[in-house]
């Protein structure tokens, strides 16, 4: 039987005849695909390799606005300033070394050292991490940022990016400070970007003003604290830099210029230096003293000129000598003598104790600046630093803050605070608050009492009688200072003043004016006022300056009198709108001359040896002034 026919075809034939095209098309199909990814992988494969490298997902990081700086009413000192930053993304940056960095260079006008650092850069960027840009200009004039914008067609993988910096409104003001509470503040890169809060500083930038015009010294350092919360008002480190610099546009010269600078401008000399305090430290000795039991506040000592120990005698500045003198007398005249012979008697660890007990030879715990931790010699640091060990020497030169004592002005503040509030010694603080955007308070910082210090009541008053007696009363070594500060005769000032010695004196003392500057004394000034209802603790290190009574003195009263003086005005008007941006109305600080720092090596002072005598300069400012 033969299988049924539709017109001239069978079913069988029409089938194959199906597959047959269905076989042709796929075979073309076959044939496209290959040619299509001939032409992919290898005609066109430059082309689409470096497309497919573009090809990602990139997470861009946005600088955040960060908060201001702000004084204790309100006064804005640091803020941001729009600005501009140049990147290199390694992975998009083709012919790279030969072509977009050398233009950069010219562009940027950046010298051979400068290229040379961008190219390490890029390079370790290419292998690490070749999608993350790389900063190679931080804070672009605006010539730089014209120059870019107009050769972006040959600079590939440069971009130029709006950040915020910072703007110091105060110039070097406070510069210290602000740049180091500027790094605490931190940023917020994160997407979305979150703004910072507001720093509200316990400091018045009035007072810091008055601080900055009072004080002559060409290096040093002011410090005003309030006695009953730690709080710092103001506080000045000479000298200063321009903090703006250091937000990007600070050249490779000037920052060597910086650092090869002898007198170290970077170096904030509130806390991150240490030095002898000269008679300053005879309060702790005082107190150290009246607490063995061997002395009291009527213990008299007398003065020929110095003190005999063994071979040896230690002179007094005084080269006639004080006669005898009680505790008080001691501390008005600043007798050397009268402390030598507490040394001699209770020996070095008593004092150290009671230095050690008021926060010498310690970090403050400040927190927002570096700081070291000073010097507060004991017979057992002798016995391991000092060769030979420890002598009763070096007891002597301890007791008048000369020898190994060393401390900072911030931590000298500290003590005349504890003893003008009767004992506490409060943690150091310059943050008084954070604040959002919106001026509401997010976080206020409290007084912080460190410790408290075990004083006899009786003593307390002994000393701080005999400090009164310093500031008030002729003979003392603040009384000039006092006299002519234009302070009200009825306000009382508790006060020591010191000259601590840095080179070894000869035979013949020298004036100040006869020695080189690296090898002038340091004045100091330390005290606090009203004496009968503390408020205010000042110290003052002239470094290199001269004589405590004449060179630092001055400046502690009128810190101290228009701390008083602003008082009165803050309790007669309202505050002032806040908000408003500091402009500064300084004079410019005192300078050496340059060919004192260009005359070459300084010589080394001549610096006493473990347990020698020391040799007290003398407080004489003019030929007229009382002598410490």
């Amino acid at each position: 039987m033969t299988p049924p026919t539709i017109g001239n075809t069978t079913p069988g034939r029409d089938l194959k005849r199906r597959f047959l095209w269905l076989g042709l098309a796929m075979s073309l199909g076959v044939v496209a695909l290959a040619i299509q990814l001939y032409r992919l992988q290898l005609i066109r494969h430059e082309e689409y390799a470096a497309k497919s490298v573009a090809n990602f997902v990139k997470e861009v990081r946005l600088r955040a606005d960060r908060g201001v700086i702000k004084d204790a009413r309100g006064t804005i000192l640091v803020d941001s300033r729009p600005s501009f930053d140049a990147f290199v993304t390694p992975a998009f940056c083709t012919d790279c070394f030969e072509q977009v960095i050398p233009r950069l260079g010219e562009l940027l006008e950046w010298d051979p050292e400068q290229r040379k650092k961008i190219e390490d850069l890029v390079r370790a960027s290419r292998r690490n991490a070749p999608f993350m840009p790389v900063p190679v200009r931080v804070d672009l004039t605006r010539d730089e940022y014209d120059r870019l914008n107009a050769r972006r067609d040959i600079l590939d993988g440069v971009e130029v990016v709006p950040v915020p910096h910072r703007n110091y409104r105060a110039d070097t003001v406070l510069s210290h400070v602000i740049e180091e509470l500027n790094e605490k503040l931190g940023e917020n890169s994160v997407i979305p970007p979150t703004a910072g809060g507001n720093l509200v500083l316990s400091l018045d930038m009035r007072l810091q003003e008055a601080a900055e015009r009072s004080f002559p010294g060409v290096t040093g350092a002011v410090v005003a604290i309030d006695v009953n919360t730690g709080f710092i008002k103001a506080l000045v480190s000479r000298p200063g830099f321009d903090p703006n610099l250091l937000t990007g546009r600070v050249t490779p010269s000037q920052m060597a210029t910086l650092a090869r600078d002898p007198l170290h401008p970077m170096i904030n000399r509130v806390a991150a230096e240490h030095y002898s305090p000269g008679s300053t430290f005879k309060v702790v000795t005082q107190l150290a003293a009246f607490k063995s039991g061997v002395f009291r506040p009527e213990t008299v000592v007398s003065c020929s000129g110095g003190y005999r120990l063994g071979a040896r005698v230690w002179r007094c500045h005084k080269d006639s000598g004080h006669g005898p003198l009680d505790g008080k007398g001691a501390m008005k005249a600043s007798c050397d003598s009268w402390f030598y012979k507490v040394a001699d008697t209770i020996g070095l660890d008593p004092i150290a104790e009671m230095g050690k007990s008021l926060g010498l030879g310690r970090p403050t715990g400040i927190g927002v600046v570096a700081e070291v931790p000073g010097i507060m010699p004991s017979s057992a640091y002798h016995d391991k630093a000092s060769p030979g060990g420890y002598t009763k020497g070096m007891a002597l030169n301890s007791a008048i803050g000369q020898g190994d004592d060393n401390v900072t002005p911030l931590q000298l503040a500290l003590v005349y605070a504890a003893i003008a509030n009767g004992g506490k010694l409060y943690k150091p603080q310059m943050v008084q608050r954070l604040e959002n955007l919106d001026g509401q308070v997010m976080e206020e910082f409290k007084p912080e009492v460190v410790s408290r210090v075990d004083i006899n009541p009786a003593h307390l008053k002994a000393i701080v009688e005999g400090l009164v007696a310093v500031a008030q009363e002729p003979g003392g070594t603040a009384y000039r200072a006092k006299l002519k500060s234009g302070l009200p005769p009825e306000m009382s000032v508790a006060a020591k003043t010191g000259t601590a010695q840095v080179a070894r004196i000869g035979a013949i003392r020298l004036k100040t004016h006869q020695m080189s500057y690296f090898e002038r004394d340091h004045a100091w000034f330390a005290g606090f006022a009203p004496a009968d209802k503390p408020e205010l603790a000042v110290v003052v290190l002239n470094e290199h300056g001269g004589h405590g009574g004449v060179d630092a003195a001055p400046t502690a009263m009128a810190v101290m009198k228009k701390y008083f003086e602003l008082k009165a005005e803050d309790a007669s008007s309202p505050l002032p709108r806040a908000n408003q941006p500091y402009t500064p109305s300084l004079p410019p600080a005192p300078t050496l001359e340059p060919t004192l720092l260009t005359r070459g090596v300084v010589p080394p002072p001549r610096v006493n040896l473990p347990g020698e005598p020391i040799q007290p300069p003398s407080e004489t400012g003019d030929d007229s002034a009382t002598a410490d």
